[in-house]
C-alpha cells in the first residue's frame, strides 16, 4: 500500500527535522536532541544566559551517551535498524529537494544538502521515492534519457561482424600471398631502377606494398591517375587507380562500409597486392602546378586491396562490378538475424515510419532504408548517388556523434498541402459524404505533409542540440514516405 501526502513547505521541514531526530537518536548521536531540550536554538549566543545553557547541554549530552552506552549490547552499537536507515533516505530525499526548490542564488555547493541522496534502506517505498527524485535531479540537469542495451546492440552486432570479417579476410589475403608466391619480386625496396634495368626482369612480377596513404598521396599525372609510394631515395612506384583493376576492389571496399563496418571511414593506410606492367615517368605531387623533378617508376596494377582488421576487396575481370569483398555473398544473410524492422506496412503512421528509418539506418539495412523514402527521390543514378552519400554522413553520426533518436509523438503535425482537406469541421457538419467526395474530385490528388520531430542522444544519454523535425509526405490517403531524408537526427 503507497500514500501521498500534500503539505505546505513548513510541514515538509517540521518532517524533515523529525526525521532526522529520529534515525540519529537510533544512532546514538544525541547532540541535536541535547541542544533543543536544553533551549540552545531559542536564545541568542550573546545572551548571559547562553553559558549557562552549554554546561546543562553538555551534562544532558554525557548523561545520554553513557546511558546509550550502558544499555546497547556491544555488537548493535554500529548497528542501524531497517527504521532508522529508512527514515534517513526519506529525510535525504526531502533535504535534498527543498534545497532544489530554493531559488539558484540561494543555493551553495558547500552545503551537504546539494548532495545527490544515496540510497541506504531496503524499503521499496524508499526506494521508488528515491528514483523519483533522482530522476527530478537528472531533469534539472538537462534533458535526459536511459540508454539501454536494445539502443546500442547495433554497434555490438557490428563489432561483432567486423570480427568476423577481418579474420575472413585475413585468412583470404595469407591464401592470395601463398596463391602469387612463386611470381613475387624478390625484394621490393630499394625498387627497381627502370632506367637501368631492362623491363622484362621485373615485367608481371607481383609486389606487396604496405601502409599506401589514399587519398594523401594521390596525384594526376600525364600518363594518369596514380598514389605514389616509397620515396625518391630509395625508389618509387605508382600504383594506377584510374582502371577497373583499382575501382572494382576498391568500390568493393566502399560496399563492405557500407554494409558491415563505419570505422572504414577513419583508415586512411592500406596494403596493395599489385602487378607490375609497365613503367612511366611522372612528377609525384597533387595539383597543377608541380615544383618537383620527374621519378621513373614502375606501374603496379592492384589485385586486392587490403586493410588489415578489416576488409579484403579483389579485382575480378568476369564479375559486374569488378571486385568483391571476401564474404560479401555472406552479408545479407548474417544480418537479417538482426533486423529488428524488415518492412514497412501500408497503414504505417509518420511516427511509426521514422522509427523504422533510425532503426534501418543504425542496423545498415539500406533496402529498408531507401524503402523509407519517397519514390521521386530515388529514381535516376544521381539520386541514387546522393541517397548512399546521406547513408554515409547517418551512419557516421549514429557511430560518432548520438547513439539513439526518440519519436516525440506529441509533436507531430499533419497538413493538407493540396486538394480537399475532408477534416475541415465545418464541411464535415453540414456536407455530406457524397458531397465531400464531389468537392474532392474537383480539387484532384489530395497531398498531406507530417511533420516530425525527434530528439537525439549520446551515448550517456545526454540529449544532443535541439529536436529536429522531419518532413513525411503521401497522396491520396496511401503510405507514407519520408521527404528529407537528409536531415541528421
Amino acid at each position: 500500500m503507497t500514500y501521498e501526502l500534500t503539505v505546505t513547505d513548513n510541514q515538509m521541514r517540521v518532517l524533515e527535522i523529525a526525521l532526522e531526530s529520529y534515525f540519529r537518536v537510533r544512532l546514538g548521536q544525541f547532540g541535536d536532541l541535547a541542544n533543543d531540550i536544553a533551549g540552545l536554538t531559542a536564545i541568542d549566543m550573546q545572551n548571559e544566559e547562553f553559558d549557562r545553557r552549554i554546561s546543562k547541554r553538555n551534562a544532558l549530552k554525557d548523561a545520554l551517551d553513557s546511558l546509550y552506552l550502558f544499555a546497547t549490547p556491544k555488537g548493535l552499537l554500529t548497528q542501524r535498524s531497517d527504521d532508522a536507515r529508512t527514515a534517513q533516505d526519506i529525510w535525504a530525499v526531502i533535504r535534498h529537494e527543498r534545497y532544489m526548490d530554493r531559488p539558484k542564488e540561494l543555493r551553495s555547493s558547500w552545503c551537504t544538502a546539494a548532495d545527490k541522496p544515496l540510497l541506504i534502506s531496503d524499503d521499496p517505498r524508499v526506494k521508488e521515492l528515491f528514483d523519483r527524485a533522482r530522476a527530478c535531479i537528472m531533469g534539472s540537469t538537462g534533458n535526459f534519457t536511459t540508454i539501454t542495451h536494445d539502443m546500442i546492440v547495433y554497434l555490438e552486432n557490428e563489432e561483432n561482424l567486423r570480427q568476423m570479417y577481418a579474420k575472413k579476410s585475413e585468412d583470404g589475403w595469407n591464401a592470395l600471398i601463398a596463391q602469387y608466391q612463386d611470381k613475387m619480386l624478390d625484394k621490393v625496396f630499394p625498387a627497381p631502377e627502370v632506367r637501368k634495368e631492362p623491363l622484362e626482369q621485373y615485367q608481371g612480377k607481383y609486389v606487396i606494398l604496405d601502409e599506401i596513404r589514399y587519398p594523401a598521396n594521390q596525384f594526376m599525372g600525364v600518363t594518369g591517375e596514380y598514389i605514389w609510394v616509397g620515396k625518391r631515395s630509395t625508389g618509387m612506384y605508382f600504383v594506377e587507380i584510374d582502371t577497373r583493376r583499382w575501382l572494382g576492389p576498391y568500390e568493393a571496399v566502399k560496399r563492405y562500409r557500407r554494409l558491415v563496418d563505419t570505422t572504414m571511414m577513419e583508415v586512411d593506410k592500406w596494403t596493395i597486392l599489385g602487378e607490375i606492367t609497365d613503367i612511366t615517368m611522372e612528377i609525384p605531387e597533387a595539383g597543377e602546378k608541380k615544383v618537383g623533378g620527374p621519378v621513373y617508376a614502375p606501374i603496379v596494377e592492384p589485385v586486392a586491396l587490403y586493410v588489415p582488421g578489416h576488409v579484403l576487396g579483389i579485382y575480378d575481370r568476369e564479375s559486374e562490378k569488378s571486385g568483391y569483398f571476401v564474404g560479401e555473398d555472406e552479408v545479407a544473410a548474417i544480418k537479417e538475424g538482426w533486423y529488428t524492422e524488415k518492412s514497412i506496412p501500408e497503414d504505417v503512421t509518420p511516427e511509426r515510419l521514422v522509427e523504422i528509418f533510425r532503426q534501418a539506418i543504425k542496423e545498415k539495412n539500406y533496402d529498408l532504408y531507401a524503402e523509407c523514402i519517397q519514390e521521386e527521390r530515388r529514381q535516376n543514378p544521381t539520386q541514387e548517388s546522393l541517397l548512399l552519400y546521406h547513408w554515409d554522413l547517418h551512419q557516421e553520426r549514429f557511430h560518432g556523434e548520438y547513439v539513439h533518436a526518440e519519436v516525440v509523438p506529441e509533436a507531430t503535425k499533419i497538413t493538407v498541402v493540396k486538394g480537399y482537406d475532408d477534416n475541415n469541421g465545418l464541411d464535415s457538419y453540414f456536407l455530406s459524404a457524397e458531397d465531400q467526395k464531389s468537392i474532392a474530385a474537383r480539387y484532384g490528388d489530395k497531398v498531406e505533409y507530417a511533420s516530425v520531430q525527434t530528439v537525439s542522444f549520446d551515448k550517456n544519454g545526454k540529449q544532443l542540440g535541439s529536436p529536429v523535425r522531419r518532413n513525411l509526405i503521401r497522396t491520396n490517403g496511401g503510405r507514407w514516405y519520408v521527404r528529407d531524408y537528409e536531415i541528421r537526427f
